[in-house]
């Protein structure tokens, strides 16, 4: 239950991707919590009216234990956990606050930065933005109550600085991990990022016992497209499959180009029959575009690289059917 809240609130890649994301936020995480624990260990050391040590040990015993052991099983932790590294820093940030000397507070204000930045991020907009007003207000209420001379100031200038820096750094991430992993031309993502979340859809298939089918197809003829009309026409082919898949996949699917004219799709939860319906609906939207595909079902013994192979040779064993006027023909013993 508390999974799929979570899960409900990342941005829709790392809902797909959610075993490197758990992993990601981890390894972020570990480091922010890390400087954290720095932070705040030596700022009450350093206090010598400070009598409650033992806040120096709940500093110490989360910012290092537990990012330790994060960094280093991240992947079997389940994803709430993960994503209490946050929450839990600010309220260590807003304790912080609360017993240092009001002339010192100011110097927490380059935490709010470093910390947003996981928010922005890995969260969709309506979360983060929520999460900012929330931590931000009580930030005000407790500088408030303590009096703090010019709060208000602070309070106004680190959240805009926060928000700014925040949506700066995320675009810029975003378009670098879009650039790796996405095909610039169809906006599809692109074989290696395909692979590497098919791996992880295998796992979740085999754990949770459901069917996994993997669709590799082709354009028919596709070369001819290039050769007599050019090629600004073979990408606007290109565009227009991309756009039909893109159309009639589901959330959980993963489409990919996976190089020149052919394409690869991951379809969770999804027989063979099932997939087959998805294909011949393709057929229909494309309309005079004709492809070939290859179908092929998670079986138990096989690994990424079996299953990559056998759907490979699937899609060329129809291709190869079709080219020879629909006779019965086998390749590669499929």
């Amino acid at each position: 239950m508390l999974n799929d809240i979570c899960r409900s609130l990342l941005k829709k890649g790392f809902q797909t991707d959610l075993e490197n994301t758990r992993i990601e936020y981890n390894e972020l995480g570990t480091l922010f919590l890390l400087g954290i624990g720095v932070i705040g260990a030596t700022s009450m050391l350093l206090l010598p009216w400070f009598e409650l040590k033992w806040m120096v040990y709940l500093f110490v015993g989360y910012a290092f234990i537990i990012p330790a052991i994060n960094l280093f099983i991240s992947s079997g932790l389940v994803l709430w956990f993960s994503m209490l590294q946050s929450p839990v820093s600010y309220a260590l940030l807003l304790a912080l606050q609360w017993i240092l000397p009001t002339d010192m507070v100011y110097l927490t204000g380059f935490i709010y930065p470093i910390s947003f930045v996981f928010t922005f991020h890995f969260y969709r907009p309506a979360y983060y933005l929520t999460n900012l007003i929330v931590v931000f207000g009580l930030t005000a209420w407790v500088l408030f109550l303590r009096q703090v001379p010019y709060w208000d100031v602070f309070v106004i200038t680190t959240f805009g600085g926060t928000l700014t820096i925040g949506l700066v750094v995320n675009n810029l991430v975003t378009k670098i991990l879009k650039l790796a992993n996405y095909d610039a031309l169809t906006g599809l993502a692109n074989r290696r990022h395909w692979e590497a979340i098919v791996a992880h859809l295998i796992a979740l298939a085999r754990r949770e016992e459901h069917p996994l089918s993997i669709v590799f197809f082709d354009l028919d003829d596709f070369k001819k497209i290039n050769d007599k009309l050019g090629r600004m026409a073979g990408d606007k082919v290109l565009i227009k499959v991309s756009r039909q898949l893109i159309r009639i996949s589901r959330d959980a699917d993963m489409v990919a180009r996976w190089g020149g004219d052919e394409f690869a799709l991951a379809l969770p939860n999804t027989d063979k029959q099932q997939a087959e319906a998805m294909m011949s609906r393709l057929t229909t939207e494309l309309g005079d575009i004709s492809v070939s595909h290859g179908i092929v079902l998670l079986q138990a013994d096989d690994t990424l690289a079996t299953l990559l192979a056998r759907a490979d040779k699937s899609m060329y064993s129809a291709k190869l059917e079709k080219h020879n006027g629909n006779r019965q023909v086998q390749l590669f013993g499929i």
